[in-house]
């Protein structure tokens, strides 16, 4: 069986370390993986071609058009070959030159297909995306819901839900509950307004300014709002209590370095990022929303169901200074990282590409 994953760029962000994952355990089962990415520095190529995974690289920044011609020359040239889009720009771009019923797509994120563009624009978008695939699949059931509270697929189409996977092959340090003399908390997130940083830095405030214990916060990531936020921070009086970290290629430190996770995102897809923190036995605190819920469990004590800073500041206090919270969180998470495994999302994927060779060879 050979796959062809299209995507939008290979720059680190939560599906594109998804794919690595997924595409890297692909081949470790005797497939053959191509990747295209159409955009953006391609961050992730040498961990791919690392794993043996071909990257096509003559797809990048060419205009759209051009991108059109070339993946139908592709296809015509690899009839066989199972065509997987991953974000919309991809699907977009299979969905107008592929086949009808002849590729996969993948919707990672519960929002607008696109989301700068007016909601019925995107809504015949992800309409017209959603009848040309063979197969839609959801990564959560938020998502899932998302595409149907939305309109962004007709209601007689069924997507998938396939959850991510995730593969650890290092001991995590161990973590045992001790009370901390100063408490690093820490974040991986872009700059945007779906990861409500606002709140973040304000239940930094909270925290220090009710329990008097010396915190900081490491915020690891990029986007547009970082002027704003680090603003903010001098504003709210604790810029030297934060430290901007931007892109980092050594994650394993930072997990290492902090005592807290915290994710306070409006919503998320999936958030690969909680079974990151979970694999580095880190405790985590999130807001309960979206597929943080399902990723977490309900049972998670870490989950607060407000955005106010004061009960982000009570949660974690618990947390860190209640040994059988700090316990039950701790086992909770590591129950399920167990469910969440890269094993179950390849077969997943395996019975549609399976279902979909069936279905060409008939033809």
């Amino acid at each position: 069986m050979e796959i062809c994953h299209v995507i939008t760029s290979i720059e680190r962000g939560g599906a594109e370390k998804q794919l690595l994952l997924l595409a890297k355990k692909q081949v470790e089962s005797g497939l053959h993986v191509s990747i295209i990415y159409l955009k953006g520095n391609p961050d992730l190529r040498e961990l791919m071609e690392r794993a043996g995974i071909n990257i096509l690289e003559e797809f990048a920044e060419k205009n759209f058009f051009s991108q059109v011609r070339m993946l139908r020359k592709y296809q015509k040239r690899n009839p066989a070959v199972i065509v997987h889009a991953h974000l919309p720009r991809s699907e977009l771009l299979c969905a107008l030159s592929l086949r009808r019923k002849s590729f996969v797509a993948t919707r990672h994120n519960s929002e607008q297909f696109f989301p700068k563009a007016p909601k019925l624009i995107s809504v015949l978008l992800s309409n017209f995306v959603a009848l040309r695939t063979f197969k839609l699949i959801s990564i959560s059931q938020s998502v899932s819901s998302f595409l149907r509270q939305n309109h962004e697929v007709p209601f007689w189409i069924h997507d998938s839900v396939i959850y991510y996977g995730f593969k650890t092959s290092r001991v995590a340090q161990n973590r045992e509950f001790r009370k901390l003399e100063i408490v690093k908390f820490g974040t991986i997130s872009r700059l945007v307004p779906q990861k409500n940083l606002q709140l973040m830095l304000e239940l930094l405030l909270a925290f220090r300014e009710a329990y008097k214990i010396p915190c900081t916060l490491e915020i690891v990531g990029e986007g547009f709002q970082e002027h704003y936020l680090k603003n903010l921070s001098q504003e709210l009086g604790i810029s030297q209590n934060v430290h901007w970290s931007g892109k980092i290629s050594d994650v394993d430190r930072f997990y290492r370095d902090i005592n807290l996770f915290i994710l306070t995102s409006r919503y998320e897809g999936f958030g690969l990022v909680l079974l990151e923190a979970i694999s580095h036995n880190i405790p985590i605190i999130a807001a309960a929303n979206s597929a943080i819920l399902e990723v977490l469990s309900e049972e998670h004590p870490g989950l607060v169901y407000t955005d106010s800073p004061t009960k982000f500041a009570e949660k974690i206090h618990l947390l860190l200074t209640n040994q059988e919270t700090y316990n039950r969180a701790i086992e909770i998470q590591k129950k399920q990282l167990n469910t969440f495994t890269i094993e179950n999302t390849y077969r997943a994927h395996i019975q549609i590409y399976t279902q979909l060779t069936k279905l060409s060879d008939a033809d």
